[in-house]
């Protein structure tokens, strides 16, 4: 009798166990058949040459490569004595009067110090300036994610720096920062609130170089403009179209200058006396463009260690972009990203367990995502997911 029960004992541990390898087999076909199958872009894998670059000694060097990709170094040991009128007169003239000053506020866990002073635009234009005003703050959890990854002389990468909120938060604790900004107003409110937290933490802080450019896998092949809101004047989006095609690519008259991201970086790394092998942390948020700015990025050695983006499937798809490339870009780099095991937020606990341990969530998240920040590890085999499974690889 005890015979009997300990054969169907066995059974059913041998049937439960073939259910659980089915099901989990199940979940690691459907969760590689939700890969996007291709890049979208024809010369996404061929980086830009570098060419030689030159540099001037003013306040703002400025240096110009063959292709004519330009950057400003905006210096804090050179402007420790601006004055606020000094500032604002980087300004373009439009701007000099329909802008305001705003200082971050807010306790040590919200706002973590140091706490920034930035040139914005009025509330009655800017969505962000508002919310500054009111709560002090924006984006709370991504500035917690910087205070955390981010140490003096680490390089921070910021496409779509806005303002330079991030940009000027990342340079004041002492990181080197690249910021890439397409807007004009935005560039303009960048290098003038540099120079105004230049007088605040000064020698204390790292430098940004700053590239005036929308970063585009194929910047010979496609014609863009920004498209930017009455009430929202700081948040533009980028609409682009093949120079072949006659359509409009959008119905801002600011025509924009494209670049590779990777082509950005080597600059840097060559020729803007910042040498280093990898980018530590990078955010980007170019309004469901990240995928043509990730795939522009296809010639550098090595991805950034972190990477917080946004990510909002519906204004992926307005462009024809689709945000489950993420798992792409995660395969192609399997030997550093290890997957998406954070999520920026107020209480990202949850998703922190449930993403690396679970087939196809994250392609759940990612291709249902309504505009909110993510965070992929890619620091190095197990990085930061200490007990990460390797069901993918």
């Amino acid at each position: 009798m005890n015979i009997k029960k300990s054969i169907r004992s066995d059974e059913r541990r041998g049937y439960s166990l073939l259910l659980v390898s089915s099901l989990y087999l199940f979940a690691y076909l459907l969760d590689r058949a939700l890969l996007v199958p291709q890049w979208k872009y024809r010369n996404a894998k061929n980086a830009s040459a570098s060419a030689s670059a030159s540099a001037s000694a003013t306040a703002t060097a400025t240096a110009e490569t063959g292709n004519s990709l330009k950057y400003s170094k905006l210096s804090t040991a050179i402007n420790q004595n601006g004055p606020k009128q000094d500032c604002q007169s980087l300004l373009h003239n439009d701007y000099k009067d329909a802008h305001i000053v705003i200082t971050t506020r807010g306790d040590g866990k919200t706002a973590p110090p140091p706490h920034t002073t930035v040139f914005a635009l009025t509330p009655s234009q800017s969505i962000i300036s508002k919310h500054l005003i009111s709560k002090g703050i924006w984006e709370p959890g991504l500035y917690r994610k910087l205070k955390q990854k981010l140490r003096p002389g680490m390089v921070f990468l910021d496409v779509g720096a806005n303002i330079g909120l991030f940009s000027i938060y990342a340079q004041s604790i002492g990181a080197q920062v690249i910021a890439v900004e397409a807007m004009d107003t935005n560039a303009q409110f960048i290098t003038a609130s540099e120079c105004m937290n230049s007088v605040t933490h000064g020698a204390h802080a790292g430098s940004i170089y700053l590239f005036h450019y929308a970063a585009h896998p194929a910047p010979d092949d496609a014609d863009c403009s920004i498209r930017g809101a009455t009430l929202n004047r700081d948040n533009g989006e980028l609409w682009c179209r093949d120079k072949k095609d006659g359509n409009n690519a959008g119905q801002s008259s600011e025509k924009q200058q494209l670049a590779r991201l990777d082509s950005m970086v080597q600059e840097i790394r060559t020729h803007g006396q910042l040498p280093f092998e990898q980018i530590d942390l990078m955010k980007i948020d170019v309004e469901g463009f990240e995928q043509a700015v990730m795939e522009s990025a296809s010639g550098m050695s090595y991805p950034p260690k972190g990477i917080v983006f946004e990510c909002n499937a519906k204004q992926s798809k307005a462009r024809n972009h689709n945000t489950l490339f993420w798992r792409r870009y995660l395969m192609d780099n399997h030997g550093y990203c290890n997957g998406f095991t954070y999520a920026t937020g107020e209480d990202p606990f949850i998703l922190q367990l449930i993403f690396p341990y679970f087939p196809f969530i994250d392609a759940i998240a990612l291709g249902t995502c309504g505009g909110g920040n993510f965070y992929l590890d890619c620091s190095g085999f197990m990085g930061e997911g200490v007990l990460l499974f390797s069901y993918r690889w």
